[in-house]
């Protein structure tokens, strides 16, 4: 990896992948205020969660209901779905200029074709560092760790503009409402709001 990494881009990576997560409102029913990250650090800390949402094959890839049952919907069937359990922390570092990321992402595939396509949907991931396969539960699990990375003013500069909140109490950050699209564009609308949670 490029020693310039382009920290919006870690970002829209990072949510991706579900590096953050659902959170709720203060349990006592005080509703959070947000307003845009300007600094960032703001964002020092370490941030973690989990979250599980599920979402379907044809969905996950984009496809109008004719592509897919023209084509893949042959193989995979109708009722394919992808649910993602995610558990993830991340690490800021506004003095060093860093961000880190571990936890693991776990796929569990389901649908009445299953049993029959999951070699197919398991194939090759077995021989790759970090990532574990569960044939009887026709998972595949993820684990990430990463070494801080080093970005720039720029970096951090273009990850702000692209819209990052804070909560009135410095305990939770979320995407704007402009980077969601984005990343429900990519993953579909049964993607959830994304927020970390500072511990």
């Amino acid at each position: 990896m490029k020693k310039n990494v382009c920290f919006s881009g870690i970002l829209v990576l990072a949510l991706v992948f579900g590096l953050m997560f659902v959170g709720c409102d203060d349990p006592n029913g005080k509703p959070d205020t947000w307003t845009r990250v300007t600094d960032f650090s703001q964002l020092d800390g370490t941030w973690k969660g989990s979250v599980l949402f599920s979402i379907s094959l044809k969905e996950s890839m984009g496809m109008t209901d004719a592509e897919w049952e023209n084509g893949p919907g042959q193989i995979f069937g109708n009722d394919m779905r992808v649910t993602m359990t995610m558990n993830i922390t991340e690490t800021f570092d506004s003095t060093a200029k860093t961000a880190s990321v571990s936890g693991t992402i776990t796929m569990t595939y389901s649908g009445s074709k299953v049993d029959a396509v999951w070699p197919m949907l398991a194939m090759g991931y077995d021989e790759v560092e970090g990532i574990t396969i569960d044939d009887a539960n026709h998972s595949i699990t993820i684990t990430m760790l990463s070494e801080p990375m080093v970005l720039t003013d720029d970096d951090i500069s273009e990850a702000l503009a692209a819209g990052i909140l804070i909560n009135q109490d410095g305990t939770k950050i979320r995407v704007s409402a402009e980077m969601t699209e984005e990343l429900g564009s990519m993953m579909g609308d049964s993607i959830p709001e994304i927020i970390l949670i500072k511990q």
